[in-house]
């Protein structure tokens, strides 16, 4: 599995600010906010994050990124989807096919520890009827 580096966008989620973040809002309908939509992981010692569109993207099958292009294909504890309202301000899912988290207390931990970071932060949350990470935003984000 090809790994993005940092010349390829691959940055470093550390305590915030977040420098240099593209800003949006997080979708509340399929296919919303893809140009500021982030993917990230929580790998064995740091989380890896980069927009998942975005320049050097041609050299991918897909053209765009997957969660094993931020880990090189090694194992991560989860992953998904993520926008900064500001350099501060969070809301993630859960939404990797390959690191899922597996319900909403995983969620809600990995929540408390970008928030540990000093982000303010938001998931949004666990869809029962599908037993996966929800998508979308449903109402207002419910900021931990």
């Amino acid at each position: 599995m090809w790994a993005i580096t940092e010349a390829e966008g691959l940055l470093e989620l550390c305590v915030a600010p977040a420098p240099n973040v593209v800003t949006g809002c997080p979708p509340k309908a399929r296919d919303e906010s893809q140009d500021c939509k982030y993917l990230w992981a929580v790998g064995t010692d740091t989380v890896p994050y980069a927009l998942e569109h975005g320049d050097n993207r041609n050299h991918l099958s897909r053209g765009y990124l997957s969660h094993t292009n931020l880990t090189g294909g090694k194992p991560a504890h989860a992953g998904g989807e993520m926008w900064f309202i500001d350099n501060t301000t969070l809301v993630f899912n859960g939404a990797s096919s390959r690191y899922q988290p597996r319900g909403l207390q995983e969620l809600d931990s990995l929540a408390k520890a970008f928030k540990q970071c000093a982000y303010k932060v938001a998931h949004m949350g666990w869809d029962d009827g599908c037993g996966r990470p929800a998508r979308i935003l449903r109402g207002e984000p419910e900021w931990i």
